[in-house]
């Protein structure tokens, strides 16, 4: 076989195998993107202990685990039950179980009026820390 044509089959490949690569990515970060419904547990008032992220887990801080956002991203958290909502920062990896979406602290818990149920049908949105303009909830969150 001619190198010329070798040559060419090898391009017209590495072509074909870099549309691909930017096509999934592209689906895969516009799903990572979408607002995910399922449910939400919560971590025990007794957890403590260091997270996925490094960071020391407090009961009563604002954070969450989500199985595939980066840590530090900022996570609108809805009860689709009673409609309350919070915002949440992912410093650890999870849930693992199965329907579930995210793992949240006690204290996010308790403000969605979760706790006795132990679970809650949720909805998760990704919040841009820059659109958010209570310097408390900012506060909290990055506590």
């Amino acid at each position: 076989m001619n190198v010329s044509v070798m040559l060419t089959k090898i391009i017209f490949i590495m072509k074909k195998l870099l549309c691909f690569v930017f096509v999934t990515l592209m689906c895969f970060s516009a799903f990572a993107a979408a607002p995910q419904t399922g449910n939400a547990t919560y971590y025990s008032k007794k957890c403590r202990g260091i997270t996925s992220s490094g960071e020391r887990h407090n009961p009563d801080s604002m954070i969450c685990a989500h199985r595939t956002h980066p840590f530090g991203t900022l996570l609108k958290v809805t009860h689709l039950g009673n409609g309350k909502s919070v915002i949440v920062k992912v410093n650890d990896r999870g849930p693992f179980g199965r329907g579930n979406v995210v793992d949240l602290s006690y204290g996010a818990a308790r403000k969605l009026n979760m706790v006795r149920q132990g679970k809650a049908k949720v909805k998760v949105e990704v919040v841009d820390p820059n659109s958010i303009n209570d310097e408390a909830i900012m506060a909290e969150v990055t506590e």
